[in-house]
């Protein structure tokens, strides 16, 4: 029938006048693409010129994350409400996946200095802004008593709803820091954040690991040793639904209800001290649904101590590396299981010792044994191709180690050596891995292969692997290590080490989104030639000075 529109047509209407948008906002906001680029790489999205030209013509598909970044950097004034407005135009189904997966440097802002007549106001009363909605809440949370022996109850606050919103519009403003414990003596602290969608999941994952990454690894006063250090301070659930209303419960202080107001802001309701059961028990119901079917399970978070913190992590990697069938690995440095149990023994030593008072003989020899039983994990599986191995690591690092002899992660300082007969001795070290790594490579073609990826699209402070396991979704196993950059300081050798977390995180739309980064980056990256080629240069380079 004449004038009739197709299908097709009807979706090239629809990308056109997407894309229309985007260039009209980037035009009236006066950027050029590479100006726009710089300021949306400065706003934490990181993206290159030349693919805003190619989602401007339509070549390549735009992602809701994208046109929300284009949205803030072309200075919309709800970047959010615009970009679910481009997308209304484009049509949900035309959307892109995103391959802009926790891209930040895990370095948590610190806490907004709030003037104090964001404070002020009556106990209740509706609250319009966001600013002043966060500040009541850090105020209630501050005054926290701290915890003694024999009273464990921990402070709770949900922000499924209300307080959520208002968090995430503050956050434009006042850069808040994260809700989580304040010092060694402080109370724990249970977070339920509400996550329906799927890149909602993805950003309550990045804010809650990043904000347990500097929560205090001790217990509560009274409490020592290390199997309270490994219960934390900080518990993050993530619920499916969102949910009115928003609790605050305080044990031994009054809490607060949030409900949202239909003219905008909130209403908040003060509740007294006495009522904190009652508030635990309404919410009991939906702690129990989320810890029934964690999304974050959190291991370790804190200062970086001794071999504690890593026989628990090397547990559970241990447990995963036996049952899977193919794990990717992303990381910023060579893995421990590309060295012989000799170099990782030789490693996990000076690990144990990095920022540790007093190490037992026995406990290291414990973990070093888990390690080992990694790597023998890791061979046995690859000799009988019961897994597939792909690694993508920083180009750097091949250059740095063959530098200063360096075989550990960025960032964690070493024990100080005051010996520079040393160097030898650690760049024979290095020789030994990478040659392993080179023997790996060809010995097991189809079941072991790394490539190198520019250290600019590694971040330094994350690394990751997705294990699939026989009938199973994958999961994503996360270290992050934060240095002291946030506050000014420097990781000194011999001192305590930056901010680390270890967490499992089981979700199905993460781990696809975590797939897609990954193969993004291993198709980017030169093949296997280009990787045996540079481990057998720097082997070369090696022999040449010792």
């Amino acid at each position: 029938m004449p004038g009739r529109i197709t299908p097709r047509q009807a979706s090239e209407q629809a990308r056109a006048a997407a894309r229309q948008r985007l260039r009209e906002a980037r035009e009236t906001a006066g950027l050029s693409l590479r100006g726009l680029a710089a300021v949306m790489t400065g706003h934490g999205h990181r993206v290159g010129f030349a693919h805003l030209a190619r989602v401007e013509s339509g070549e390549r598909s735009m992602t809701r994350d994208l046109v929300i970044a284009w949205g803030a950097a072309t200075g919309q004034a709800d970047p959010q409400a615009w970009a679910r407005q481009v997308v209304e135009v484009l049509g949900q189904e035309r959307l892109g996946h995103s391959r802009q997966v926790l891209e930040m440097e895990f370095r948590p802002p610190q806490p907004a200095d709030v003037p104090d007549v964001l404070r002020a106001g009556d106990l209740s009363c509706r609250i319009r802004s966001p600013e002043a909605i966060y500040a009541r809440a850090t105020g209630l949370l501050a005054q926290a008593p701290k915890a003694t022996p024999g009273d464990d109850r921990p402070v709770v606050v949900t922000t499924c709803g209300p307080l959520a919103r208002a968090f995430r519009e503050a956050a434009q403003s006042i850069a808040p820091g994260a809700i989580v414990p304040g010092g060694p003596d402080a109370r724990k602290l249970v977070q339920l954040a509400a996550a329906p969608a799927p890149e909602e999941r993805l950003r309550a994952v990045e804010e809650m690991l990043a904000a347990s990454a500097v929560v205090p690894p001790n217990g509560a006063a009274g409490s020592p040793g290390p199997a309270r250090e490994a219960q934390g301070l900080y518990e993050p659930l993530v619920a499916a639904e969102a949910a009115e209303p928003d609790i605050i419960a305080v044990p031994h202080a009054d809490g607060a209800v949030v409900l949202s107001h239909p003219g905008g802001g909130c209403l908040w309701l003060p509740v007294p001290g006495d009522d904190y059961q009652a508030l635990r028990e309404y919410l009991d119901p939906a702690l129990r649904q989320a810890r029934s079917s964690p999304v974050i399970e959190l291991f370790r978070a804190g200062r970086l101590v001794n071999q504690y913190w890593y026989k628990e992590w090397e547990t559970k990697l241990l447990e995963h590396e036996e049952d899977a069938e193919e794990r990717l690995f992303l990381q910023p440095h060579l893995g421990v299981h590309t060295m012989t149990p000799e170099l990782a023994a030789s490693r996990g030593r000076l690990e144990a010792r990095a920022g540790a008072r007093r190490v037992l003989e026995q406990d290291i020899e414990s973990w070093l044994g888990l390690r080992a039983e990694r790597i023998a994990v890791f061979r046995r599986k690859l000799r009988r191709g019961g897994c597939r191995y792909r690694d993508v690591a920083s180009a750097e690092t091949v250059t740095a180690m063959v530098a200063d002899g360096y075989t550990h992660i960025r960032g964690v300082p070493l024990p100080a050596r005051d010996d520079p007969g040393d160097k030898p001795e650690l760049l024979a070290r290095v020789k030994a891995q990478l040659s392993n790594v080179r023997d790996l490579m060809t010995s097991y073609p189809g079941g072991y292969e790394l490539r190198f990826a520019p250290s600019g699209r590694i971040p330094g402070s994350r690394l990751w692997s997705l294990v699939r396991k026989p009938g199973q979704q994958a999961d994503v196993l996360f270290t992050f290590t934060l240095t002291d950059q946030a506050s000014g300081q420097v990781p000194s050798p011999g001192g305590p080490g930056p901010w680390f977390a270890n967490a499992l995180v089981r979700d199905a739309e993460v781990s696809k989104r975590f797939r897609e980064e990954f193969e993004q980056l291993w198709d980017e990256a030169p093949g296997r030639d280009h990787t045996l080629h540079v481990l057998q240069q720097s082997i070369d380079k090696i022999s040449a000075v010792t």
